[in-house]
């Protein structure tokens, strides 16, 4: 939960400033697809406007098959897939997938497949270790940590870390806001959303 407040002036302030919160991120990730138009950059070059597609509309894969997930050494660790033309790396640990630069693919859709293909090489736990992830609930954890991503400020120490993702037991479930305590050491409160989006 965002906020605990207790009366209705609370509860509707909190509603008004999430509302102004995902408005600011809507806006960001337009801005990124809109810098996908207008720049152009090398293909071998990793960036926000030549990996992102819409997070809001459909993605750009169709099935797991297309990302061609793939050990880059012949072994069970180091993996290698291609997303819109641009190649991440994911590091696979018992029971933890970690995708490096994750923050960069922002769409539902794709990261869903993309999280189909890795449960497909490697399972992972759920976290009372008897039951494994899906593809949603890995794709709801990745989309947390990019929202983390995208709302800590720079310099923030913790910033780097949220830019990949580890889908791992221990972390099934978690929300932005128990994300942003995690990595900050603060609660999520009207004040931290205000100071955010007001910059």
């Amino acid at each position: 939960m965002l906020f605990a407040g207790n009366d209705s002036d609370d509860s509707e302030k909190a509603s008004e400033v999430a509302s102004k919160f995902v408005s600011k991120v809507q806006s960001v990730m337009a801005s990124d697809s809109d810098e996908e138009e207008t720049e152009e950059t090398p293909d071998e070059e990793k960036n926000e406007s030549n990996v992102n597609s819409s997070a809001f509309g459909g993605g750009v894969l169709s099935s797991p098959a297309d990302i061609n997930l793939h050990s880059v050494d012949g072994g069970t660790k180091n993996y290698a897939f291609t997303y819109n033309g641009t190649e991440f790396s994911a590091i696979y640990t018992a029971d933890n997938w970690k995708v490096i630069d994750s923050y960069l693919i922002d769409n539902t859709e794709d990261i869903t497949i993309i999280c189909e293909a890795l449960i497909a090489e490697h399972p992972v736990h759920g976290s009372d270790m008897q039951s494994y992830r899906t593809a949603d609930d890995m794709a709801y954890e990745w989309e947390q940590h990019n929202l983390a991503y995208k709302f800590l400020p720079e310099g923030n120490r913790w910033k780097e870390k949220t830019k990949d993702v580890d889908l791992n037991p221990a972390d099934q479930g978690l929300s932005f806001d128990e994300i942003y305590e995690r990595q900050t050491g603060k609660k999520l409160s009207i004040e931290e959303l205000l100071k955010h989006i007001s910059n």
